[in-house]
């Protein structure tokens, strides 16, 4: 069953709040939040997490989009052109993104180093060179999804301790891949940073995006 979000510290654009009834209520029935602001959500993941370098996010390959969906991203640049976000998207499928071919992420060349499913999630992991970038598991145990939620990511609470056991510090960028419902997440991250954080936050993120229809 799905996770329960604490949704009051992500950000949304204003526009549908409440309306106040007399006595300084709010109005019953109205709605009190307006749309999920993307852009304002990758910028604030990456700013409270040190140990994720930048997020991108761009239209999946047959997602529940009505409309053509520009990238979005908050640390990684330049925004990927078709054939990047093509081949992201591919990357999912095996033999995809792999070897001399790889793909371009924030200017540099990846290529998959690993696919994995942990929880309800199918998990890419790319680094530069397509090695796994470190040594003991990225996740939290085979098949086990992290019991983090998105809020997790936004208030500090998940800043003091990973959830894999031994070393996990990355020896080589690389990002995480998650898909949603509309969209590929990349989870990026550099030489140095605990990758055990940077894949809690794309699959977190993820599921998240999924619950908003997103």
């Amino acid at each position: 069953p799905p996770r329960s979000f604490c949704f009051c510290v992500l950000p949304r654009t204003p526009g549908a709040m409440a309306d106040e009834a007399p006595g300084g209520g709010a109005a019953e029935g109205a709605e009190g939040e307006g749309p999920l602001d993307l852009q304002a959500l990758l910028d604030e993941v990456v700013e409270r997490n040190r140990h994720v370098s930048g997020m991108l996010l761009v239209q999946r390959d047959g997602g529940e989009a009505e409309e053509d969906l520009a990238p979005l991203a908050s640390g990684v640049a330049p925004l990927p052109d078709a054939a990047a976000a093509a081949a992201l998207n591919h990357s999912f499928d095996e033999g995809g993104a792999q070897g001399s071919e790889g793909l371009e992420l924030g200017g540099r060349r990846m290529a998959v180093a690993e696919r994995r499913e942990v929880g309800e999630f199918y998990v890419v992991v790319l680094s530069e060179g397509g090695q796994v970038p470190v040594g003991p598991s990225t996740t939290a145990g085979a098949g086990e999804a992290p019991d983090f939620s998105a809020a997790d990511f936004l208030d500090g609470g998940a800043s003091v301790g990973g959830l894999a056991e031994g070393p996990t510090i990355a020896i080589a960028p690389g990002a995480f891949l998650c898909p949603t419902r509309k969209w590929v997440l990349a989870v990026a991250h550099d030489a140095g940073m605990d990758t055990s954080f940077t894949v809690q936050v794309c699959i977190s993120i993820a599921e998240y995006l999924a619950s908003e229809g997103e």
